[in-house]
């Protein structure tokens, strides 16, 4: 919400400025995308998570877990790594030339990842949406809190080919977008998997 709130200040500034009255684009309120969130079938959404989840008991392990209480790692750092340009760039020519979204691939090196790392075939891990995909009018301009993030399980096929497995991967991104809406919390309760 940030760009739309700044938008109208520079306005409403820009027009004081020059000593006009400033004139800002009716938006739709926040409670109409609470509203429609409120309308969503909550049988049909409760059902779609206990199905994605079903089977997953336990959070995905990273084998770091091991390694510390084994005494090899005393301590953990943070890492930062910044993918170089001409990377990124193969990577996003990547996923135009095969219909794939950013997205899609990044998702798909971080299910890798963390099935290498943890050993198993079948991840979960989260993923952070702008939620500003619902089908109600002016949604891209409205100010509000419509971040969330979504539980991503992805079933890491070793025999499948890559190109096959990341559309599959895009298809179930797909499915998911539709529930977006759904709070985290909420998803976590249908799970298998114990809180905490």
């Amino acid at each position: 919400s940030t760009p739309i709130v700044l938008r109208e200040v520079f306005a409403l500034y820009d027009a004081l400025k020059q000593g006009k009255e400033a004139r800002l684009e009716r938006v739709r309120p926040y409670g109409d995308y609470i509203a429609w969130i409120g309308a969503q079938d909550a049988a049909k959404t409760e059902a779609f998570w206990r199905a994605q989840l079903r089977g997953f008991r336990e959070p995905t392990p990273l084998g770091i877990e091991k390694l510390a209480s084994a005494g090899e790692v005393e301590a953990f750092e943070e890492q930062r790594f910044v993918l170089p340009e001409a990377i990124s760039g193969k990577l996003a020519s990547f996923g135009r030339q095969h219909q794939l979204t950013m997205s899609s691939v990044v998702q798909g090196a971080w299910a890798l990842l963390l099935a290498r790392y943890s050993g198993e075939d079948d991840v979960l891990f989260g993923a952070t949406v702008s939620g500003r995909s619902a089908p109600v009018l002016g949604v891209d301009r409205m100010v509000g809190l419509f971040i969330n993030t979504l539980a991503v399980r992805v079933k890491v096929d070793r025999e499948a080919r890559a190109l096959v497995w990341l559309k599959a991967l895009q298809e179930q991104q797909a499915e998911l977008r539709e529930y977006e809406h759904t709070p985290l919390v909420q998803v976590q309760g249908w799970s298998e998997m114990p809180r905490g």
